[in-house]
């Protein structure tokens, strides 16, 4: 069983952090990097026993504990888990003392990232902007429907970038267990901000273990007018979230 989690957000770097946390001796190796448990009902309904067996045995963990000399354990890192409220309230009531990572990223890069993945998956047929027009009546007919659907998950470029309303629940329900990492920063200062994560972890920061950013690519243009309508679209939500955190973000 996992006891620390990188829940997003998704395109925010969450895959490089699990991969250099995996050079640690105290964190063990898992099945995969995201197992997409607590915020899929078909997943959930298969039984904690079945999640386990995603993770290393208690025998390995073990055996790792006598080598190492400290505690060992797993990393649950499915970027999706940010995005579902009910999933904070399900870690928190099976996993009480699980330390929780979460990434930010500049919502309107993350957004672009997110759609360019999406053309490359075959998700995506539309142009950047007409894409986030699209969304923007996706949402409003998920606010009368209610819930998460396809389009949404595949889709959301910008509705996964309102960070101070996917944090609330994960705020109330951890407290000081949620560390807020921004990516930026991770990726200007990652020895500093290795550091903090690994103080959070509970482990021994190792220097010699550099972070690398994977999947970081060659930053494109973003087209203006989808640039425009995005950076309206955050302004509030931005705004929202440094009045939560108390803290600025250099976006």
């Amino acid at each position: 069983m996992p006891e620390a989690f990188i829940i997003g957000a998704q395109k925010a770097g969450t895959t490089s952090l699990y991969q250099t946390l995996q050079h640690y001796p105290s964190v063990l190796p898992a099945k995969r990097k995201e197992h997409y448990f607590f915020h899929n009902e078909a997943h959930f309904k298969r039984g904690i026993n079945w999640y386990k067996s995603g993770f290393a045995s208690r025998w390995y963990a073990h055996s790792e504990y006598k080598k190492v000399k400290s505690s060992c354990f797993s990393i649950d890192a499915t970027a999706n888990y940010f995005e579902f409220p009910e999933t904070a309230a399900r870690i928190k009531s099976v996993i009480p003392q699980a330390k929780i990572i979460v990434l930010l990223r500049n919502p309107v890069h993350r957004a672009y990232s997110h759609y360019r993945m999406s053309v490359k998956l075959g998700f995506e047929k539309a142009d950047f902007y007409t894409a986030l027009l699209q969304e923007m009546d996706r949402i409003q007919w998920g606010e009368k429907k209610g819930g998460h659907n396809f389009a949404y998950q595949r889709l959301g470029y910008a509705s996964k970038g309102k960070y101070a309303f996917l944090l609330k629940d994960w705020i109330n329900h951890f407290g000081s267990q949620l560390l807020i990492v921004c990516s930026e920063e991770l990726f200007l200062s990652p020895g500093e901000i290795m550091e903090k994560i690994t103080r959070h972890l509970g482990i021994s920061y190792i220097k010699e273990i550099k972070f690398e950013h994977e999947n970081a690519g060659t930053e494109s243009e973003i087209p203006d007018q989808a640039k425009d309508f995005l950076q309206r679209f955050f302004l509030e939500h931005n705004q929202e979230l440094r009045q939560l955190l108390n803290r600025d973000f250099p976006w």
